[in-house]
């Protein structure tokens, strides 16, 4: 998909790395646990609160055992490793691909269903959120004339 200059995002999901996580990206395309580790793959995180924000407790994170780090991540990944310093050391794989790549809010997320109000909680309610957001300023971009922003990776781990 990266090379297509598409970008699919996916729920980092409710729980941390499990094993059908750690295929290669052949086996990937029938088990939504197993792709969103891949680096093609955007992934979203869920986050609590705003003042501050904090990631959601349900929400999952770390380093794959099995993708590498992308090139786009290193630079963020050797930051957060030398600010970590030897926390936790030995108990994730430093020189694993990183996620989620983003959040958004995921806790008392206000959904109407069968015209009600509820509240849900989830990435399952961040991820299309985040999509909502790029999928408008796709549209702002189109309606100037420019192309769509294509593959996000690369981008959201880009210097300013």
């Amino acid at each position: 998909m990266a090379t297509r200059a598409v970008t699919a995002n996916l729920s980092s999901l409710h729980s941390p790395l499990a094993a059908p996580s750690e295929l290669p990206l052949h086996a990937c395309l029938t088990s939504p646990l197993i792709v969103i580790y891949h680096d093609s793959i955007t992934t979203v995180g869920a986050t609590n609160g705003d003042s501050p924000e904090t990631a959601a407790t349900l929400s999952a994170g770390g380093f794959s055992n099995y993708f590498g780090i992308p090139s786009y991540q290193s630079a963020a990944v050797a930051s957060y490793l030398k600010t970590l310093g030897k926390t936790n050391s030995g108990k994730f794989n430093a020189s694993g691909r990183g996620y989620p790549d983003v959040s958004a809010a995921g806790i008392a997320f206000n959904v109407i269903k069968n015209g009600k109000d509820e509240l849900l909680d989830g990435t399952s309610c961040a991820s299309p959120t985040f999509a909502s957001v790029i999928a408008l300023v796709n549209d702002k971009l189109i309606s100037a004339g420019q192309s769509p922003l294509g593959f996000l990776n690369p981008f959201l781990y880009s210097d300013p």
